[in-house]
């Protein structure tokens, strides 16, 4: 077993909106070694590298965050397309994959769809608020998920998923080189694609009687609040609206102005 290490290529000239980083290419081969190994220092890139965002066939994700990550603002993919990045080296190819993800189920049947059971591992590792889960798949205990979801944490990003899968190339790596590549790859798929700050948001409902219809949409309008639900009855409207937190009071405010204290936004129970 022994050495081949990952180099990272530059990312100059990459652009974190549209396509923010590359993918690399190094690798690893059979069953190796311990966790505890240390990493050597890392060798130099030897081939090119390629990176792609498809488009998953059927999403399951287009819903709000999971209340696991929803009590606090976090940051994520600004959309649902999987991202992709390939690191090879010593003849093993690591293609990792990266996806925003918004339940443990989710998580799990994102990486059913991508993962290859033709190859020879598929590790993953997701974290989604306060549950997350790293898998080796196979591969020396340590070697694979956990540097994986040290990535996650390292990049920043909650409510994502990664996954690694390996095609063997008849050379082993050692386990510091399986830390390197499992890593790598993950870290370089997590850096392809905008991201986004996602935060807490909660739903008001408020009453509204006829008189005042009028200054309260408008001022709702102003402030770009949209008015998700409404329901009519003799004494007036019922209007639901969804609001990030942070802005509920600035809202409510403006709806006493509108209403000389007749109207606000009712206290979160």
């Amino acid at each position: 077993g022994g050495g081949g290490g990952v180099g990272a290529l530059p990312l100059a000239g990459c652009c974190r909106g549209a396509a923010k980083g590359a993918a690399v290419r190094s690798g690893r081969g059979g069953q190796e070694g311990s966790w505890r190994a240390r990493c050597a220092a890392p060798e130099p890139p030897t081939t090119t590298t390629t990176t792609t965002i498809r488009r998953p066939i059927a999403s399951s994700c287009s819903k709000s965050p999971s209340d696991a990550a929803a009590s606090t603002s976090y940051h994520t993919f600004a959309d649902w397309d999987t991202r992709e990045a390939e690191v090879v080296a010593k003849k093993s190819k690591f293609v990792g994959k990266a996806a925003r993800v918004e339940t443990v189920d989710d998580a799990m049947e994102w990486v059913r769809r991508e993962g290859d059971p033709e190859a020879s591992h598929n590790c993953f590792a997701y974290k989604i608020g306060q549950a997350y889960r790293s898998t080796d798949d196979g591969e020396p205990g340590g070697t694979a998920g956990r540097p994986m979801l040290a990535s996650i944490t390292q990049e920043g990003l909650d409510c994502v998923a990664v996954l690694v899968t390996r095609y063997y190339g008849g050379t082993k790596l050692g386990t510091g080189g399986l830390v390197r590549a499992y890593g790598q790859a993950a870290r370089l798929a997590l850096q392809v694609g905008a991201r986004t700050e996602v935060r807490p948001r909660s739903s008001h409902v408020v009453s509204i009687s006829f008189d005042d219809i009028g200054p309260c949409f408008s001022a709702l309008e102003q402030l770009g609040v949209e008015r998700a639900h409404e329901e009519y009855s003799d004494d007036g409207v019922r209007v639901t609206v969804v609001l990030e937190d942070q802005l509920a009071p600035r809202v409510s405010e403006a709806l006493k102005q509108a209403t000389s204290g007749r109207v606000a936004i009712p206290p979160i129970e």
